[in-house]
């Protein structure tokens, strides 16, 4: 949630409800840092849809690539 939020405030992709994860990835493709945010990306439909439990390694990935988006 806070990705998309960021991804609002820095309208790089305004928020859509309806759009989904493949979409969004679609829509990031060219930004500089598309690996981050697909880590971000594909962790959510792996928890979410595969109804998977986090791990501390996954939260630790996870917040290792926030953080680089907000270096941007």
């Amino acid at each position: 949630m806070a990705m998309l939020q960021r991804l609002d405030d820095t309208q790089i992709v305004p928020h859509q409800p309806s759009l989904t994860d493949g979409e969004y990835e679609q829509l990031l493709q060219q930004q500089p840092r598309n690996r981050v945010y697909k880590v971000l990306l594909s962790t959510h439909k792996r928890l979410y849809f595969g109804k998977r439990r986090a791990t501390l390694d996954t939260f630790h990935r996870c917040q290792q690539a926030y953080r680089e988006i907000e270096e941007k």
